[in-house]
C-alpha cells in the first residue's frame, strides 16, 4: 500500500485492516438489532439491560478482533460471559437465529475480505523483524572477525 510514494507501516496497516474486520462483522448484527430496536426496548428495564449487555458485547468484539482474549478462556469464564450477556440481552432472545444469522453474516463477510490480509500483514511484520535481528547479528560477526584479523583481511 502506497502514501505519496512513502511505504505505509505495517503495524499501522494491520490495526487499520483488523479495525476494518470489526466494522465488516459488527455491521449486519448493527442493522438487525436496529430493525427490531422498538421491539427491544419496550420497557426502561430492558434499555438499561441492552444498553449494558450491548457495551459488554461490542468490547468483547473489540478485543477478539484485536486478538486480546486468552486462546484458552477457563469453562468458568465462559460460562459466566454467557450467562451474562444472555442476562442482559434477554429481549434479544426471542429472535437469536435472525441476529446469529446477522453475526454468521459479518463473521464471513470479516474472513473473505480481511483474514487472509490480517495474516499476510502478521507475516510481514514478523519477516521484517527477523531479517533486521539477522542483519544486527551478521554486522556484529563481520566486526568481530575485522577485530580477530588484525586488520588482515
Amino acid at each position: 500500500m502506497k502514501n505519496n510514494g512513502k511505504t505505509m507501516n505495517l503495524k499501522v496497516k494491520l490495526r487499520l485492516l483488523q479495525a476494518g474486520a470489526f466494522v465488516t462483522s459488527i455491521t449486519p448484527l448493527v442493522v438487525g438489532v436496529g430493525v427490531n430496536w422498538d421491539a427491544y426496548v419496550a420497557t426502561s428495564a430492558s434499555q438499561f439491560s441492552l444498553a449494558f449487555g450491548g457495551i459488554f458485547a461490542v468490547v468483547l468484539m473489540i478485543l477478539k478482533t484485536f486478538e486480546l482474549l486468552p486462546k484458552k478462556p477457563k469453562r468458568v469464564v465462559v460460562a459466566a460471559v454467557m450467562f451474562g450477556l444472555a442476562y442482559c440481552l434477554q429481549a434479544l432472545l426471542a429472535d437469536i437465529v435472525f441476529l446469529l444469522g446477522m453475526y454468521l453474516i459479518g463473521e464471513l463477510g470479516e474472513f473473505a475480505i480481511f483474514e487472509h490480509q490480517i495474516k499476510k500483514t502478521k507475516t510481514r511484520i514478523e519477516d521484517e523483524h527477523n531479517v533486521g535481528v539477522m542483519k544486527n547479528a551478521v554486522a556484529q560477526v563481520l566486526e568481530e572477525s575485522q577485530k580477530n584479523a588484525d586488520g588482515r583481511v
